[in-house]
C-alpha cells in the first residue's frame, strides 16, 4: 500500500510511480553515499549525498542521520529495558514469596504468643538475613545473564563461585541458629524469610522505576553538530576539470596513435635513409604542390587542353626541383650507352606520370634538348595522355609493338614546343610479350637516334615485369618514391629487382614532401599526396 501525503504539480500533469526492490533501493543509497572521518581521530564524521535532486539529496541524507541517531539511543536504552523486562517478570514472584512469609510468621506469632528474642539472636538474624540477600542477589543476576551467555560462560562461572562462598558461610549461620531454643530458632527462620523477601521486591521495585527513567531520558554519545544543505550549485560533471582531462587525452591518444602508426608502417620519412641504407643517391627531392592538386582536378574533371604544371605555373617549387633534376640528369647520363631515361617506382600511384610529363616539359622549354619525345610505357592503365589533353589513347605504344602502325605515325605534337608523345596505345592482353618482342628493341634504337632525349613513364617494378623489360633498353633507370608510402625493405626489393636483371638505378626521385624546418641546419619530413590516380 502506498500512502501519498502530498503531490504537487501542473493541472494534468502525469507521475510515473516505480517500484523498486530493496536490495536495489539500498544500492542506490550506497552509490550516492560518502562517510569520511574529518581528521584523524577526531570522532566527527563528514557526510555527503549525490542526488540529481539537490533538496531531495538534503532530505535523504538528514534523515539517515536521524535514524542513525536514533539507533545509537536504542542501542544504548537496549539493555536497560532487558534488565526491566527481567524484573517486572520476576516482581510478581517476588512479592508472592513476601507474602507467604508473612502469613506464616504472623500464624506463628498467633499460636506461639509474642516472643522475645536475645541480643545474640538478632544478631544470627541480622547476619541470616544480610547473607541470604547476597545469595538471592546473585542468583537474580545469573538469572539475567543467562538471557546472552551459557551456563558455562567464564562470567556464570564466577557468579557461581561467589553463590558457593556465600552459601557455605549460610551453611556457619544456619548451624548457629540450630543451638537457639526451637521456638526462638523458628521465629529466627520466619522473620529471616520476611525480612530478605522484603528486602528483594524493595530492591527489585527501586531498581524497575530507576531502570523506567533512565530510559526514558537515555541519550546517545552520537549527536547531529550541523543538518544537510543542498548545494548551490551542480557538483557534476566538473566541465572545467572534464574539458582539461578531455583536451590531455586528447592529445595522448593522438600522440599515441602516431607513435603506434608509425611502428606498424615505418614508411620512409627522410630521403637520407635511402643514401645511408641503400646507396642510391637521392638526385631531387620534389615537394608537394598545391598547385599541382588544382591541376589533376581539372584534369579529372575537364580533360581538354593541357595540364602541365611547369607550362602553367613555372615559378612553383614543384618545378624548380625538377630544374634541379635536370641538371643532375646531365651528369647521370654522361656514360649512358644512348639517350633513354626510364621513369619507375614500386608502386602505383607515386606520381610517376607528373613527374616524367614535366620534366619532359621542362627539357623541351629550357632547350637543353631541342627535341623531346615522351613515351608512356604503362600499357596496363597509362594515362599519360590526360596531361596534355588528348582524348584518347589508342594509336600509341602497343598499335607499334603490334605492328600495325608504325612509330613516326604514332607520335603527336603537344602543346608544348619541342615536346612530342607517344601514348600507352589500346590496352593489350599481354603487354609483356609485346615489349620482349624485336619491334620493341627496335623501337628504342630509332626514337633515340632521332631525338636529343626520350623519357619512357614505366609501370610500377613490384607489380609488373615490364619495367624490368624497358629498363633493360633504356640506357638510364631512376626510381621515384613517394614520400611515407614506402618503406626501406619495399624499395630495396624494387632495386634488388632491377639488379637482378643487370640493371643499375642511376638515382632515387623522392616525391611529394612537405617540409617543416623543426631544428638547426636540418628538416624532418612530413607528407602527402595530394591527387589520386
Amino acid at each position: 500500500m502506498l500512502q501519498v501525503r502530498r503531490l504537487t504539480g501542473e493541472p494534468g500533469q502525469r507521475f510515473n510511480l516505480s517500484r523498486q526492490p530493496m536490495l536495489k533501493a539500498m544500492d542506490v543509497l550506497r552509490a550516492g553515499l560518502k562517510i569520511a572521518e574529518k581528521g584523524k581521530q577526531t570522532n566527527i564524521l563528514g557526510l555527503s549525498f549525490e542526488h540529481r535532486n539537490p533538496g531531495r539529496g538534503a532530505e535523504i541524507l538528514n534523515e539517515i542521520v536521524r535514524q542513525y541517531v536514533r539507533q545509537n539511543i536504542e542501542r544504548k536504552a537496549e539493555e536497560a529495558s532487558q534488565t526491566l523486562a527481567f524484573l517486572q517478570e520476576q516482581m510478581p514472584l517476588q512479592r508472592a514469596k513476601l507474602d507467604a512469609a508473612e502469613n506464616r510468621l504472623n500464624q506463628f506469632r498467633i499460636r506461639s504468643g509474642s516472643v522475645d528474642l536475645p541480643q545474640e539472636a538478632q544478631l544470627i538474624l541480622k547476619q541470616s538475613v544480610d547473607m541470604e540477600g547476597q545469595i538471592l542477589q546473585l542468583k537474580q543476576k545469573k538469572d539475567e545473564l543467562l538471557r546472552t551467555y551459557k551456563e558455562g560462560a567464564d562470567v556464570v562461572a564466577t557468579l557461581n563461585q561467589q553463590i558457593a562462598k556465600l552459601q557455605k558461610e549460610s551453611g556457619s549461620i544456619n548451624s548457629k541458629i540450630k543451638g537457639l531454643p526451637k521456638t526462638q530458632q523458628e521465629i529466627v527462620s520466619l522473620s529471616r524469610d520476611v525480612q530478605v523477601n522484603t528486602e528483594l521486591y524493595t530492591a527489585m521495585l527501586n531498581n524497575s522505576q530507576q531502570l523506567q527513567v533512565a530510559r526514558a531520558g537515555e541519550i546517545g554519545n552520537a549527536r547531529i553538530m550541523d543538518h544537510a544543505m543542498p548545494s548551490l550549485g551542480p557538483i557534476k560533471p566538473q566541465k572545467s576539470t572534464v574539458m582539461g582531462l578531455a583536451v590531455l587525452l586528447g592529445i595522448f591518444a593522438g600522440i599515441g596513435l602516431t607513435l603506434l602508426r608509425r611502428a606498424l608502417h615505418q614508411a620512409v620519412e627522410d630521403p637520407r635513409l635511402i643514401e645511408s641504407r641503400l646507396g642510391l643517391p637521392v638526385v631531387v627531392t620534389i615537394p608537394h604542390s598545391d598547385l599541382q592538386v588544382e591541376e589533376f582536378r581539372r584534369m579529372k574533371i575537364h580533360g581538354s587542353g593541357a595540364h602541365i604544371l611547369a607550362r602553367d605555373h613555372p615559378e612553383d617549387l614543384a618545378v624548380e626541383s625538377l630544374r634541379s633534376l635536370r641538371t643532375s640528369l646531365s651528369f647521370t647520363m654522361s656514360d649512358a650507352r644512348n639517350r633513354v631515361v626510364m621513369i619507375s617506382g614500386p608502386s602505383p600511384g607515386i606520381g610517376k606520370s607528373f613527374v616524367s610529363s614535366n620534366f619532359s616539359a621542362l627539357l623541351a622549354q629550357t632547350g637543353a634538348a631541342s627535341r623531346v619525345l615522351l613515351v608512356d610505357g604503362d600499357m596496363r592503365r597509362g594515362n599519360l595522355h590526360q596531361y596534355f589533353g588528348l582524348t584518347h589513347r589508342s594509336g600509341g605504344l602497343s598499335e607499334i609493338l603490334s605492328g600495325q602502325k608504325p612509330w613516326l605515325q604514332a607520335v603527336r605534337a603537344t602543346e608544348v614546343p619541342g615536346l612530342e608523345i607517344i601514348t600507352s596505345g589500346t590496352l593489350p592482353p599481354n603487354p609483356s610479350e609485346l615489349l620482349m618482342s624485336s619491334r620493341f628493341s627496335d623501337f628504342i634504337l630509332e626514337v633515340s637516334q632521332a631525338y636529343d632525349i626520350v623519357i619512357i613513364d614505366a609501370p610500377p617494378v613490384l607489380a609488373v615485369t615490364d619495367a624490368v623489360i624497358i629498363g633493360r633498353q633504356a640506357g638510364t633507370t631512376l626510381l621515384i618514391v613517394k614520400a611515407k608510402a614506402h618503406t626501406l625493405d619495399e624499395i630495396h626489393a624494387a632495386i634488388k629487382r632491377f639488379e637482378t636483371a643487370g640493371i643499375k638505378p642511376k638515382g632515387c626521385i623522392f616525391n611529394d614532401v612537405m617540409l617543416m624546418n623543426v631544428g638547426y641546419r636540418y628538416y624532418r619530413y612530413a607528407y602527402h599526396y595530394g591527387y589520386k590516380k
